[in-house]
């Protein structure tokens, strides 16, 4: 494949997964608090955007949650105690997608994330940090999909670690959510929304036979 392509993956909900729905009832239920109230903090709040485009570190947006849960709990529960367990929380790598990546022909992967500024660490983790070769972090562009100069943030990183110029068309990516791909394909990238790994090859096998005809 060469540098037809330059592949773009999602992180999460397409090469890693939480399943933190048992976690978050087990320290709401610790702390004697409303089911939801984690799930309403981290996703409701507004602190996870802000997080993600810079506006506060990953230790600081967990600092934010872990004051909010204290403030809330009334029953003398140790919070830090509970809470750390979400802070160690990174997630699961998606097995078949670890070893799509790694079948994969020369070809260059990156990863594009909404995320703060523990991912590489988070990857080091999973164990999947030698897969990529960048990660496009809307942390560090102060930006984050779908806005558009996000997508020209990423992909001017793409052509700087490569070295190269890289046509627009050349880039496919996969989300699993619909307005991110629709930024994508907007930008001028190839995309598909991430359904899952069968899909994801079938999906690809499609965009590579047409990149060899053109």
């Amino acid at each position: 494949m060469g540098l037809e392509l330059v592949l773009v993956f999602d992180l999460d909900g397409v090469i890693r997964h939480f399943d933190s729905l048992e976690l978050d009832a087990q320290i709401e239920a610790e702390l004697g608090l409303p089911a939801g109230t984690l799930w309403e903090l981290v996703m409701e709040s507004g602190d996870l955007d802000r997080a993600v485009v810079g506006g506060f570190n990953r230790r600081q947006w967990e600092d934010r949650i872990e004051a909010e849960l204290r403030a809330g709990t009334r029953n003398g529960a140790d919070v830090a105690a509970s809470f750390q367990r979400w802070r160690d929380n990174v997630g699961k790598a998606d097995p078949e997608m670890t070893q799509l990546i790694e079948e994969l022909p020369e070809v260059p992967v990156f990863l594009f994330t909404n995320g703060t500024d523990r991912v590489p660490e988070e990857l080091v983790r999973l164990g999947i940090d030698g897969l990529f070769a960048g990660v496009l972090n809307s942390y560090n562009y102060g930006l984050r999909k779908p806005d558009p100069a996000a997508y020209l943030a990423a992909h001017r990183e793409i052509q700087a670690v490569l070295g190269l110029r890289v046509p627009r068309e050349q880039v496919f990516f996969t989300d699993d959510k619909v307005k991110n791909v629709q930024a994508a394909l907007d930008f001028g990238w190839r995309a598909e929304v991430f359904q899952d790994a069968a899909r994801y090859r079938q999906q690809l096998d499609a965009v590579t036979a047409d990149s060899a005809r053109n």
